[in-house]
């Protein structure tokens, strides 16, 4: 009998898995998923290290292993490939596309969708690639990737190439089915704390992750596709059947060619009477994959990719009463070839909603799996996310220049109006040298970004410090903004230094440079300072 471990995936480096293509390009695609042979890899090592992989059960696990694919899981939804029948109107989708980012809704706005199976009004494809399923409609996702540039010299002196990989802190759930016989023991094996390596570049900073066991012991597949967040219930018809492929599917007929659709003698067997395949909506691909054992990629193999769409007709009419015998029976048990690694996944008359999410699903909290393996400085909130967020932040770095210039005009312009709001006077070169190694110091001390390097900083208090006249920003002197720089929470006292800061940011300027963050106020009025006591420092000595 079979039985199900529901486990838990979240990677704390990114992620590298290779989708094949061209070798010879400097860049490597990576797959939005975990690829059932990826993870059964990694189970494998895990199950060695523990000493459960040995010679009296080595065989049992090679044969009698399955492991799903692990698709992404946000919000307590599980995101599968996307079906093929499942299409809209581009210029509709762009309109709602513009609404959505025109307005700022809390609830995203829904756009229908067509079923090819039973009209063909429309015909472009969704732009999610994985869906999941809510009562009434469906919701798409994004997967975040990031970009590393790597060298190597074992070519080529200059030979720069770079991988693409999932972005860390996503999270993944995935099914092993396994044998009533060995399902306790490696299930215990699965649940003991260790590190996890998937995917490749392993020693390049690649692949770690935390893995763990959400169900509570080995289960039954409707109880395993609960805890993985899918919640539909397959729809009877009694002379139709619609198979949707969850996975990438490997069939082949008696002569080992390969096929474009399920056979009908693998329903046949289950359903015991005739069936005639009626319609089919099929996307191709490859089978790849390496064998880190045999130190040999696998063969490409066509395969029919995740999504695709078969339906079939019977003659006479199913049984109601049969019905939950057949679902358990096509959707419990992987089809074709190569199950051992994910291939084969089905579901049966999956009721999925007529109307699309016009937003992207956003995960709404970082996982404390994830978090705990950052530090505190690097735990920021950012509006953006994935790639934007990436591609802002290379932007904004290389903006530091400018940054400094329009930093410098606002202190220039201050200092030259009628009622400045930023005050330096009478004071002389070593006063501001003594305050800059104060503000850096400072900067360090609550993990700002600053100078790398810093003097042993006197605790002393100078009047000139604490004097209005010599030093302010906003009616704040240089004291006051140093305590401002330490709050977590704010508070009223600072109110007119915050509402200057705000002032200035959310300026199109301010807005650039300045990303979305907890502490971005503080941010502003630290370098605001740092900015302006330098240009005072140098002009005294022109002076």
């Amino acid at each position: 009998m079979r039985r199900y471990c529901v486990i838990e995936v979240e990677n704390i480096e990114p992620l590298k898995i290779g989708a094949g293509g061209s070798k010879s390009n400097q860049t490597e695609p990576s797959k939005d998923y975990i690829p059932g042979s990826t993870l059964r890899g990694a189970v494998i090592a895990n199950l060695i290290r523990h000493g459960v992989f040995n010679d009296t059960t080595a065989t049992e696990i090679l044969q009698k292993m399955e492991c799903y694919n692990a698709y992404p899981y946000q919000n307590g939804k599980l995101f599968v490939p996307t079906p093929q029948h499942l299409r809209v109107n581009k210029h509709q989708w762009r309109k709602a596309k513009m609404m959505e980012q025109e307005t700022s809704s809390i609830e995203s706005k829904k756009i229908e969708l067509s079923n090819l199976l039973k009209d063909r009004t429309d015909k472009n494809p969704l732009e999610y690639q994985y869906v999941a399923f809510h009562e009434d409609y469906l919701s798409g996702i994004e997967i975040p990737k990031t970009y590393r540039q790597h060298h190597t010299t074992r070519l080529k002196e200059e030979n720069l190439f770079s991988y693409q990989a999932i972005s860390p802190g996503q999270t993944f759930r995935a099914m092993i089915a396994l044998e009533e016989s060995m399902a306790e023991e490696i299930e215990a094996c699965l649940r003991k704390p260790d590190v996890w390596y998937v995917g490749g570049s392993k020693g390049s900073g690649y692949g770690r992750c935390n893995l763990k066991v959400v169900s509570d012991g080995p289960t039954s597949y409707e109880r395993a596709k609960q805890l993985l967040g899918l919640p539909f219930e397959p729809v009877f018809h009694a002379k139709e059947l619609t198979i949707t492929c969850l996975s990438d599917c490997l069939f082949r007929n008696e002569k080992g060619q390969p096929m474009n659709f399920m056979p009908v003698s693998i329903i046949e067997e289950v359903c015991e009477q005739r069936v005639e395949l009626n319609e089919q909506l099929v996307g191709f691909g490859l089978s790849e994959g390496y064998n880190a054992k045999w130190q040999a990629r696998y063969p490409k193999e066509t395969t029919l990719k995740a999504g695709s769409i078969f339906t079939y007709k019977f003659e006479p009419a199913l049984d109601k009463a049969e019905w939950p015998r057949i679902v358990n029976a096509l959707e419990s048990k992987l089809a074709g070839f190569r199950t051992q690694d994910g291939y084969g996944w089905i579901g049966v008359n999956i009721p999925y909603p007529t109307e699309l999410q016009v937003k992207a699903e956003i995960q709404e909290k970082q996982s404390v799996l994830f978090t705990n393996q950052l530090k505190p400085s690097e735990q920021k909130e950012d509006s953006l996310s994935g790639s934007a967020a990436e591609v802002h932040e290379i932007i904004r770095q290389g903006l530091q220049a400018t940054r400094g210039r329009w930093l410098n005009m606002i202190y220039d312009l201050s200092s030259n109006s009628t009622e400045p709001s930023i005050v330096i006077a009478n004071l002389k070169r070593h006063h501001c040298m003594k305050m800059l190694e104060k503000l850096v110091g400072k900067k360090q001390e609550i993990g700002m970004k600053g100078q790398e390097d810093s003097k042993k900083v006197e605790n002393i208090e100078r009047k000139y410090e604490m004097n209005n006249k010599n030093f302010s920003i906003a009616g704040f002197n240089f004291k006051e903004i140093l305590a401002y720089l330490s709050i977590k929470e704010t508070t009223e006292e600072y109110a007119g230094l915050i509402k200057f800061a705000e002032t200035k940011l959310n300026s199109k300027k301010g807005k650039l440079y300045y990303t979305e963050s907890a502490n971005r106020n503080q941010q502003f009025i630290a370098d605001l300072l740092e900015a302006g006591l330098t240009i005072y420092h140098w002009r005294e000595k022109d002076e």
